[in-house]
């Protein structure tokens, strides 16, 4: 699936208020679900990363795949309601990764701060700026982004992920939940 279809597609499934205009829901779910992401890594019978594509079974990839996915759902959703081009971020992500060497585990920790960072500043703006976005801000989020999208980028080439497919599989999984009057709930397995 292609990165500009996933946008409008990924948001298009999105319920929950002012949808597309408030900064904290994006955000404090894609905190949620970056730890939930987390937590499936290291909650994996085995110390390393860099080991895990060739030693967990089809069913755990799946799952991290999904949970990935849903990482991705939340980020998108912040990317509208800042008015930004999921492609374009992720572009510039590529670039400015490019050629970066780094192990899967440094991917994750880096990948949790840049996360943290997004969150410290929605307690920024709440506190310093009575919630409102300043140009400043929004750089400094979106800045944050690119390096997020980058540590998800190296994390999908450890686990031997494309990102068409991450999508994809995101899509279908919410698509499948609308159709059955569950995307509203908790649990992965609505």
């Amino acid at each position: 699936m292609k990165v500009a279809d996933y946008q409008t597609e990924a948001f298009d499934l999105a319920i929950y208020p002012n949808k597309g205009k408030a900064l904290s829901y994006p955000i404090i779910g894609l905190v949620d679900e970056t730890l939930e992401f987390f937590e499936k890594c290291i909650g994996l019978e085995t110390t390393s990363i860099t080991v895990i594509h060739n030693t967990i079974d089809a069913g755990a990839r799946k799952r991290l795949q999904e949970e990935l996915g849903d990482v991705y759902w939340y980020f998108n959703a912040l990317c509208v309601t800042l008015n930004e081009s999921l492609e374009n971020l992720n572009n510039r992500s590529r670039n400015l990764f490019s050629g970066m060497r780094m192990s899967p585990e440094m991917a994750l920790v880096n990948l949790l701060n840049s996360v943290r960072k997004i969150l410290g500043r929605l307690k920024k703006l709440i506190r310093d700026e009575n919630g409102n976005l300043s140009e400043g801000s929004k750089k400094i989020i979106i800045t944050e982004m690119i390096k997020t999208l980058g540590y998800l980028n190296k994390l999908e080439t450890a686990f031997s992920f494309k990102q068409e497919d991450t999508f994809r599989i995101n899509i279908e999984k919410l698509t499948d939940r609308k159709n059955r009057n569950v995307i509203q709930g908790d649990g992965d397995k609505r």
